[in-house]
């Protein structure tokens, strides 16, 4: 049985990355990865077999603009996008959110602060210039999704979002987790947000690490600080490769 106290084997272990935390506003285009981070990461996918996946609610081309000099298996819009590590793309259909911002128009058209993001199958109501909104945001939402069915609300970083129901970041992982190279594997999950906790969670019951980056409260069993702290601690399982 795998050990959940051991460090990373890029041998054993499947690495699923989070990095919407590496942009600060997901309604912008995503910066790249800095030159050394990539370098790691290209690294890390060549010694792990190719168990290296990315998850994330930006689509699969925004995802791929973080490291654009790679072509890793990933999930992108909570999992409604997922590219396999053979190159396959899985693009689900989503339901239609123009009736959930028909409900949070009314909210939204009185805050100057507040905007929506609308997406495939996911409507994100965005708080960051006006925080002081959140409360009130978060039951607008509910309202709306109690009222529009085939949705669940999840809670980010300055936002709070209406999600297709059938798919999230966990089926995706459990859909890679049956698929070479990921098969057979420890999983580790990487995230930043307060949407990433069902990750860590699922991460966790399959005898994986769940790894929190960053502060805030959170159930991951690991914590480190930045990205780069991530980096540096999942080099650390290529000493024994190089």
């Amino acid at each position: 049985m795998f050990s959940q106290n051991r460090e990373y084997d890029c041998a054993t272990d499947a690495l699923f990355l989070d990095l919407d935390g590496a942009s600060d506003d997901l309604a912008s285009e995503p910066v790249p990865l800095a030159p050394q981070l990539l370098a790691m990461l290209a690294c890390l996918q060549h010694a792990a077999g190719g168990a290296v996946a990315l998850l994330s609610a930006r689509p699969l081309r925004q995802l791929d603009q973080f490291v654009p000099s790679l072509r890793l298996p990933a999930a992108g819009m909570h999992g409604r996008q997922r590219r396999t590590a053979s190159g396959h793309v899985i693009d689900l259909s989503a339901p239609k959110v123009a009736l959930l911002m028909e409900r949070l128009s009314t909210l939204v058209a009185r805050h100057a602060g507040l905007f929506l993001e609308p997406r495939d199958g996911v409507l994100v109501l965005h708080y960051r210039q006006a925080p002081y909104l959140e409360q009130a945001c978060v039951e607008a939402m509910h309202h709306a999704i109690r009222q529009v069915r085939g949705f669940r609300l999840l809670r980010g970083e300055m936002m709070v979002q209406a999600n297709a129901c059938d798919v999230d970041e966990v089926s995706a992982m459990a859909a890679f987790m049956t698929e070479p190279p990921f098969n057979g594997r420890r999983p580790l999950f990487a995230g930043t947000g307060l949407s990433d906790e069902a990750g860590f969670a699922w991460a966790q019951a399959a005898c994986g690490v769940g790894i929190k980056i960053g502060a805030g409260e959170s159930q991951a069993q690991r914590r480190l600080d930045s990205l780069q702290n991530l980096f540096d601690w999942l080099g650390q399982g290529l000493d024994r490769y190089t």
